[in-house]
């Protein structure tokens, strides 16, 4: 019998975290292990989720899924989380024999080290040990200073299925630039597109709701530039990155997360988060480029996706298993 996989899940819902955990289960069952997920809702429930391509394998698998009250205890098997407070459905496990390495908590954010961010709970947790997974120096570095001791610690940086998103960058000439923006975390977009209304340089495109994969590449084809609208604070904003493969130029607040693929005036453009004056400026800095500038900006941008490969994630996590004695050295 195989090694099981515990993976406690707050949602389905297709948001940049739990398609991460997602990628992490890929990765478990690539390696032989025995998964299981537990979460409030079913696979029925989130098939947004589900239409993405890259989930495909895992959905031929008919993973068994569970409520937290099946979760058990099992010295020898492993136990991954993401959210801070599931480990509230983890920590029983403890007092049954559950050594602590075997919890496997990813930090996807560097909030968790944020005293402001559910209230203190998520940065206390860091001093309780386990085996942790960080996806970029800048999360890694936010939470090192309140990690237990003991905590083995491994920065996997985050891959990704850029690829999906790739399209041949342009800018037709003779029509307004089109600047696409999303509303999962900001309205920040609307007030800049209410702002520059009577402008005909611009037109604004917007991008909100749940959405599967195809009907995201869509919007990113559909438009010539990415205006990020993130929270002040990411893990890792995974918009900007998949923009990039879509051909979109990017123009972005620095929200600490996304400076692991960021690199201002070389694969992006700035602007100070939410300043309405400097969204404006960074785009009109776009019209000005020549065509040698643009051809540039692109290439660049195309070398920073293509280095995300979930490949070299797959094979840090085995290593990291290795590491931790969960997985025999021939695994």
């Amino acid at each position: 019998m195989s090694r099981r996989f515990h993976v406690v899940l707050p949602t389905l819902k297709p948001v940049g975290g739990i398609v991460k955990c997602y990628d992490y289960i890929a990765h478990a069952l690539a390696f032989g292990l025995d998964v299981r997920v537990y979460c409030c809702e079913r696979p029925e429930q989130a098939p947004h989720l589900f239409q993405n391509p890259r989930l495909a394998p895992v959905s031929a698998r008919a993973l068994p899924y569970h409520g937290y009250e099946r979760l058990f205890a099992a010295p020898d098997d492993l136990y991954f989380f993401s959210l801070p407070t599931d480990f509230r459905h983890v920590e029983p496990l403890l007092r049954q024999g559950v050594p602590a390495r075997n919890i496997l908590h990813i930090v996807q954010n560097t909030r968790h080290a944020q005293v402001t961010f559910q209230d203190g709970y998520a940065r206390r947790l860091l001093s309780r040990p386990m085996s942790r997974i960080t996806i970029n120096d800048e999360v890694r570095d936010a939470i090192r200073p309140f990690l237990h001791d003991g905590s083995a610690l491994a920065n996997i940086p985050l891959g990704h299925d850029c690829a999906f998103f790739e399209r041949a960058p342009r800018i037709p000439p003779g029509r307004p630039l089109r600047v696409g923006f999303t509303t999962w975390k900001s309205q920040f977009g609307h007030r800049l597109a209410a702002s520059l209304a009577g402008d005909d340089r611009f037109s604004f495109h917007a991008m909100g709701g749940t959405v599967a994969w195809p009907e995201l590449r869509d919007f990113y084809h559909s438009v010539d530039v990415l205006l990020c609208t993130p929270n002040r604070l990411e893990g890792f904003y995974l918009p900007g990155l998949e923009a990039m493969a879509a051909g979109c130029i990017v123009v972005t607040p620095d929200v600490e997360g996304n400076m692991s693929y960021c690199r201002f005036d070389k694969n992006c453009f700035e602007y100070r988060f939410e300043d309405m004056a400097d969204a404006t400026h960074a785009l009109e800095r776009i019209l000005a480029l020549d065509t040698e500038e643009l051809g540039a900006l692109h290439d660049r941008a195309g070398e920073t996706w293509r280095a995300r490969s979930l490949d070299a994630e797959r094979e840090m996590f085995r290593a990291f298993l290795r590491e931790i004695d969960a997985l025999p050295a021939a695994a």
